[in-house]
């Protein structure tokens, strides 16, 4: 189903590991990514949305991070202090039928937020494969684009 898909982002993902990105996920949409293949190769750590050392563990090398909009108003205090810049007008608004995800890139000045996508869905938490594929592309088409023009 994904196959297209993952042949037109290989040359994207070898760019973006070469400059030593890897994607972090939360909840389940980290099971949903590793269950249909965790991107072809890409760095996939799924460590639940209670794992605060998704932040914090240098030992992989994580700048990427996509986080649940529950998440988000209980990290909002690790990420200032730990970042020290973050979008303070961007406010977390809870609806029973829609899984919000907060697109973050973090390099040594801070956090910014590339985007936010919100999904109609009969969960508050429950997010499909083709949904996670189309957010995927968004934040690499975003990151690998700016890389490639930077060379």
């Amino acid at each position: 189903m994904f196959g297209s898909y993952y042949q037109d982002l290989a040359p994207r993902q070898l760019v973006l590991l070469e400059k030593g990105f890897s994607m972090l996920l939360t909840g389940r949409s980290g099971a949903v990514l590793n269950g249909i293949g965790a991107l072809k190769g890409m760095s996939v750590l799924n460590e639940g949305r209670a794992g605060y050392s998704l932040f914090f563990n240098k030992k992989f090398g994580m700048n990427l991070h996509v986080i649940q909009a529950n998440d988000y108003q209980r990290y909002h205090d690790k990420l200032m202090k730990r970042y020290g810049v973050i979008d303070k007008k961007l406010e977390y608004r809870a609806n029973g039928n829609e899984s919000s995800y907060f697109i973050m890139w973090h390099d040594a000045d801070g956090v910014i937020i590339l985007a936010k996508e919100t999904y109609k869905t009969d969960s508050p938490h429950l997010v499909t494969s083709t949904q996670i594929i189309h957010m995927q592309k968004q934040i690499f088409d975003a990151i690998s684009s700016d890389l490639l023009r930077a060379g």
